[in-house]
């Protein structure tokens, strides 16, 4: 008699984190030559990740997102627009993603990415 095959967990551990934000956010920090670059590029991606893993990333919400960052500079909203959804949400995978809007569905989970979001710090590690 066969045994039942046991469905593996989609849920993500809290220690993928970290290394999911970093493949998103990858895009938008590689390019960058010095530490001022780097956490303005960072905080971006951040704001992003927020509206990526709540699932509030449509064209329209994140075109309203950039504007608030990059005001008055439709070229930079334009392009940190393209990278966004052709580089930076394409990095995870539609299982990726799916999983990172479940796993901050929990209250807890999505209070420890507010904290992070709220702080200066830029570590991804802490989001855990």
């Amino acid at each position: 008699m066969n045994k039942p095959v046991k469905k593996q967990s989609s849920m993500l551990k809290k220690t993928e984190i970290p290394r999911l934000f970093k493949k998103f956010s990858s895009p938008l920090t590689n390019p960058c030559i010095s530490p001022s670059q780097h956490a303005r590029a960072l905080g971006i991606a951040k704001i992003l990740w927020l509206a990526l893993v709540t699932a509030s990333d449509s064209e329209q919400e994140i075109q309203l997102i950039l504007r608030q960052i990059v005001p008055h500079k439709p070229n930079a909203e334009q392009s940190l627009g393209a990278l966004y959804f052709y580089k930076m949400r394409t990095a995870l995978t539609r299982i990726e993603r799916r999983n990172l809007q479940a796993y901050y569905r929990i209250s807890d989970n999505f209070q420890t990415l507010e904290n992070w979001i709220n702080t200066e710090s830029l570590d991804p590690d802490i989001m855990t």
